[in-house]
């Protein structure tokens, strides 16, 4: 009987001793660590970039103007780390200097590495605007949605002269070329007897074709309507450029005919019917330089200028009195020298609108040009 339960204790006990050792998992039996490494997904500032996983490379090319010195990248890996050196990435947080290429380094949970280089380019500017256009000082008016630009030179151009204009001009493109020929502001010549078209090319290559218009003023209409005569000939028979102004509400007029911009009100004069202040006379010198003061492109009219704007269906003063108010019925100087007589230059008489010429030490009124 004793040894019957001997027996049975040993058993009880090779029993529970298996039991112990077959349930598995016991220190060194578990999975191996992840060797996984890669950078899935990476952007800087919303800008994806481009993964080689072959070459571990990382490309983005950031818009035109981005400062690259401190970018936040967003990423995602399968390693357990991302460091930049000794840095630990943060993704969404950690700011890197990308002005030459990055190198990321991801640890596996096993301890192994890859190393991913990123580099950053910044795309080229695709600006290719021209922004100020202007022939012999007159402005062009640019149509930035049609890429146009018109060009309204006054009465008195000579028209060989549209031949070889010289524009100045400013643009936010690398280049501009007139057919395949480079153009330099304030230098380069063009025939503009048709419209001329300006190519401006981009840094990143893209182009923009302005097409520039030039026209020349012409001469108005006398603005005599009544006929003294039976016979046909005279001014009121015909109607070819009927005089139109334009008040540009800073003190000028410009004429639609010959594109010519005028003093509204005498010097001295001021108010928008010029009724304040009084004119002011001037020896012709003194008003030379009265006119050059107003800013750049200001002069006195020519003779044959002058008298473009003298109205003959009205006198006292024999100019339109809404576009030019306050005109005194008086004589305003010219530019134009007398040839009879050197000491002399001619005057506009606006009683009537006739033309005499005056000794130059002698003083009359002005009324300053700006225009060819």
């Amino acid at each position: 009987m004793k040894m019957l339960l001997r027996l049975s204790f040993t058993v009880l006990l090779a029993v529970m001793a298996l039991s112990g050792c077959g349930g598995g998992g016991g220190e060194g039996g578990g999975a191996p660590a992840s060797s996984a490494k890669a950078i899935t997904a990476f952007s800087l500032d919303g800008v994806a970039g481009t993964i080689n996983e072959t070459a571990k490379t990382i490309s983005v090319t950031m818009p035109y103007g981005t400062n690259v010195t401190a970018l936040v990248a967003t990423f995602t890996s399968t390693g357990a780390s991302v460091k930049v050196g000794s840095a630990v990435q943060t993704s969404g947080t950690t700011a890197n200097d990308f002005t030459n290429p990055v190198s990321y380094t991801v640890t596996a949970a096993d301890g192994t590495i890859a190393a991913y280089t990123v580099t950053v380019t910044v795309a080229l500017s695709s600006a290719k605007a021209i922004t100020a256009f202007s022939l012999d000082g007159v402005a062009g008016t640019i149509n930035e949605t049609a890429k146009t630009i018109s060009v309204a030179m006054p009465y008195g151009t000579n028209v060989t002269a549209v031949t070889a204009l010289v524009a100045t001009f400013a643009t936010t493109g690398e280049s501009v070329t007139v057919g395949s020929a480079v153009q330099t502001s304030g230098t380069t010549a063009n025939d503009f007897t048709s419209p001329v078209s300006y190519t401006v090319t981009a840094a990143d290559g893209t182009t923009a074709t302005y097409t520039v218009t030039v026209t020349v003023g012409k001469l108005p209409d006398t603005g005599q309507t009544g006929d003294y005569t039976a016979t046909i000939g005279e001014d009121s028979d015909y109607t070819i450029n009927s005089p139109s102004y334009t008040d540009n509400g800073d003190g000028t007029i410009t004429d639609n005919v010959t594109k010519l911009t005028w003093q509204k009100c005498s010097p001295g004069q001021s108010g928008a019917d010029c009724a304040a202040g009084t004119a002011t006379e001037y020896s012709w010198d003194n008003a030379g330089t009265a006119c050059a003061g107003l800013g750049t492109g200001w002069r006195l009219p020519t003779r044959m200028e002058l008298l473009t704007i003298a109205d003959y269906g009205v006198s006292a003063p024999a100019i339109n009195g809404v576009s030019f108010p306050g005109t005194i019925t008086w004589y305003y100087w010219t530019s134009t020298t007398y040839a009879g007589g050197t000491t002399n230059a001619w005057v506009v008489a606006f009683g009537g609108g006739t033309a005499d010429w005056y000794d130059k030490t002698s003083v009359n009124y002005v009324r300053c040009v700006r225009g060819q």
